[in-house]
């Protein structure tokens, strides 16, 4: 009957109209992964926060601090021991604002005081006196020795303090200055 293939069709109809609905609300499928380790890597630089996978909502702030140079007692007692001998003069200068500067400056300048027979100008070190002006070369970073003798060298080894060697002694505004510089600048980065 008309009636019977009417109601057919609409069922028929029906029935596709939803298979088309619910080809779109389905998920697609799953792609299965090839193993259990997870597919991302993250190589974290050195001083530096990752947040992976995760929501942060509060401020950060990475400060990169290099570790400090000063000694502790057994490598003062090296830097001590090998400038015992010494004889002359030597001049200290900070020039930097790194946090170590003024304390590695201090134990520096006591070693060679307690040395003896050195005479020493150490310019900005807390606790002593200037009487030597010099305008020091621009941007310096680490510890620089100016005309260091073989004790100053093998004080600076034995501490295991690196400090870059000038052969040539330190000149200011024309003027070659005769005896050992050392300039305490900030780490290098």
């Amino acid at each position: 009957s008309e009636k019977e293939l009417v109601k057919k069709i609409q069922q028929k109809w029906y029935s596709d109209a939803m298979k088309h609905c619910a080809i779109g609300l389905e998920p697609p499928p799953r792609k299965k992964s090839p193993s259990a380790q997870p597919t991302h890597g993250v190589t974290n630089p050195v001083g530096s926060i990752v947040n992976q996978d995760s929501a942060v909502y509060a401020p950060q702030t990475v400060i990169n601090t290099p570790p400090s140079r000063v000694l502790d007692d057994a490598h003062a007692d090296k830097f001590k021991a090998a400038i015992t001998e010494m004889a002359g003069s030597v001049a200290v200068f900070l020039d930097g604002t790194d946090q170590d500067i003024g304390p590695l400056g201090k134990q520096i300048c006591d070693s060679f005081r307690d040395a003896g027979n050195i005479g020493l100008n150490c310019v900005g070190v807390q606790g002593y006196t200037t009487e030597i002006s010099v305008k020091l070369p621009a941007k310096l970073t680490g510890i620089q020795c100016y005309g260091a003798n073989d004790q100053i060298r093998k004080a600076f080894d034995d501490a295991e303090l690196t400090c870059t060697y000038h052969d040539q002694p330190l000149m200011s505004d024309g003027t070659t200055l005769g005896f050992p510089v050392i300039i305490i600048g900030n780490a290098a980065n």
